[in-house]
């Protein structure tokens, strides 16, 4: 059976069939319900501002003068390398020793010790780390998000009506959301949100 692309999605396409009570075996569909779980992933992780998924990361950064560094993604498991180098050659004299810098896993920060600070410079700090969750740990919050945003996705797709916004039917009144975003998945990652995004 086909699956989805594992370096995008953030629910498996056994999931996101059993939230839409659709049998396993049934796969008549499983190719347009894989196009959702991916492009609802995609939309999920650009919304958020990073991706969920574990992978190796490599990031440039402009020194700022200060001792630490927000890096993009988190939770991270590991920093291979970290130089400072304004010369941007990224040299075994620029590296950072491990034994030089605290990491604060889940928060996405690398703290130099000793009040040494990053120097300043134009992207002059250079990552590669590996950060993220791997798909079993992927927070439930993020799941169901995604496989609401499915869901939505494949009611349209189907033709039929999914989430709420206006529409009278004689003395009743429906309400359907037309955005690109839900309503209801755009309130779940609202927390998980990179807060220098400025787009609502």
């Amino acid at each position: 059976m086909a699956d989805v692309d594992t370096t995008v999605a953030l629910v498996s396409l056994t999931n996101a069939k059993a939230y839409l009570k659709i049998p396993t075996a049934t796969t008549s569909e499983d190719a347009i319900l894989i196009n959702l779980v991916n492009e609802a992933s995609v939309k999920v992780s650009d919304y958020i501002g990073r991706n969920m998924l574990t992978g190796t990361k490599t990031e440039y950064y402009n020194g700022e003068g200060v001792g630490k560094l927000r890096l993009k993604n988190f939770p991270i498991t590991a920093v291979t390398t970290l130089h400072d180098d304004t010369e941007r050659e990224f040299g075994a004299d620029t590296l950072i020793d491990a034994s030089d810098y605290y990491l604060h896993a889940d928060e996405g920060m690398i703290e130099l010790l000793d009040g040494v600070a990053f120097v300043a410079g134009q992207l002059n700090v250079k990552v590669v780390y590996v950060a993220g969750y791997a798909l079993a740990s992927i927070p439930y919050a993020i799941q169901d998000a995604v496989k609401r945003w499915v869901a939505d996705a494949y009611m349209r797709y189907n033709n039929r009506r999914h989430g709420v916004q206006s529409e009278s039917i004689g003395d009743k009144t429906i309400t359907f959301s037309v955005g690109d975003i839900p309503a209801d998945v755009k309130f779940i990652l609202k927390k998980y949100r990179d807060s220098s995004l400025l787009v609502a």
